[in-house]
């Protein structure tokens, strides 16, 4: 059977694939329209928006709607993670993006990058502003850690550095 009018069918459109495209849209939206009052009912209610499409962070699925499931589970670890893979975060501010968490610089977290150095930092959940300041227009970036770094650790902290060297929130 075709579904397309100009290939003999009779022009009625896939409607799993019509509500795939309109939740994604929904899920994308959650993400770029972050000032809106519904976005904000939906921060109130679920938490973070980037949280929960990129990092998975709400697992309670007693308290969320099935429309929430719904965006939750569209482009979700069950159909490959496609959706978290093509998004990542702009820099802006540095005061809504976790550092160590979200991916913000290249195609990776830097949890994931230097997960021994995550390990050890003492603001694992920090957003990138608590990450240095600002002083006379330079931006300084200042890491604590838990304990004293090993040379390996050291090593990676150097790699961080040098990734980081451009970067100003």
């Amino acid at each position: 059977m075709h579904w397309h009018i100009d290939k003999g069918g009779l022009g009625i459109k896939n409607l799993d694939l019509f509500n795939q495209a309109l939740l994604c849209k929904w899920k994308w939206r959650g993400l770029s329209e972050d000032n809106t009052l519904w976005c904000k009912l939906l921060v109130y209610r679920y938490g973070s928006m980037a949280g929960n499409f990129l990092l998975d962070v709400n697992k309670n699925v007693r308290v969320q709607s099935i429309w929430w499931r719904d965006i939750l589970r569209i482009g979700g670890e069950e159909s490959g993670g496609w959706f978290k893979s093509n998004v990542c975060n702009v820099l802006g501010s540095g005061n809504l993006i976790r550092f160590w968490q979200e991916r913000w610089l290249g195609h990776e977290s830097f949890m994931n990058l230097f997960p021994q150095l995550y390990a050890k930092s003492l603001q694992p959940d920090a957003p990138i502003a608590a990450f240095g300041s600002w002083s006379d227009d330079n931006w300084t970036w200042s890491f604590d850690w838990a304990v004293e770094l090993a040379r390996d650790d050291m090593d990676a902290a150097t790699e961080m550095s040098i990734l980081l060297a451009d970067i100003r929130p």
